[in-house]
């Protein structure tokens, strides 16, 4: 009875994310928005909802599958709104909606790459860092993605795709926290290496069921 009452709300988001992103595929057709790299993308986030729904469906209090989902439809949003942006755009539409529909675009890109990146392979396969030692690296990764993120919405000036000015930007120079944008994203990339060097770690002292996993 516990499965089946998380059943419905993990094939709920799920299938929220598959519409959006299905959605928003014919937009990246007619936008020509870079579609060598959108497209994969598109492919890549399904593919996380729908292993996301699986995990919950199956075992309710997996992380790694909740954490699945969560990304999936953080990326369908910002795939949507961001070629809803751009179609505004082009099209002479109203532009403070397209400034709204721009900046999930911006910052969102963090909140789905992040995580994929980082907590993924650091909690998988049961939702816990291989050790206690590991938890500074999952609260270090946990950080950089709030820092880089929230650093990102508030940024003043205007965005890339479209180049649109930020609804929410504060200030007029580079931007409140972008000082420490530079040394955060070092950390960042040093923190993917280690995140996923942890899974070689965790396969080191696994053994049966947990080993089979990982690999």
């Amino acid at each position: 009875m516990v499965t089946q009452g998380f059943t419905r709300p993990a094939w709920t988001l799920a299938g929220a994310s598959l519409a959006m992103l299905i959605a928003g595929t014919p937009l990246v057709l007619i936008n020509d928005d870079a579609v060598g790299s959108n497209l994969p993308v598109i492919v890549l986030f399904s593919s996380c909802a729908v292993i996301g729904a699986l995990a919950v469906s199956r075992q309710p209090g997996n992380r790694v599958g909740w954490l699945f989902l969560a990304i999936g439809l953080v990326a369908a949003l910002q795939v949507l709104t961001g070629e809803l942006a751009i179609l505004f755009y082009r099209n002479d539409g109203p532009s403070r909606v397209f400034q709204w529909l721009a900046w999930p675009g911006d910052w969102g890109w963090i909140l789905a790459f992040g995580p994929l990146l980082t907590l993924l392979p650091l909690l998988f396969p049961d939702g816990r860092p291989p050790s206690r030692r590991w938890r500074p690296v999952l609260w270090l990764a946990l950080s950089c993605i709030f820092y880089e993120s929230v650093a990102s919405a508030v940024a003043p000036g205007r965005f890339d795709k479209p180049p649109v000015r930020n609804p929410v930007g504060i200030g007029t120079g580079p931007g409140t926290l972008a000082p420490l944008a530079d040394a955060t994203v070092a950390i960042s990339a040093g923190v993917c290496i280690v995140c996923v060097s942890s899974l070689f770690f965790r396969y080191r002292r696994a053994d049966g069921d947990e080993r089979q996993r990982v690999k």
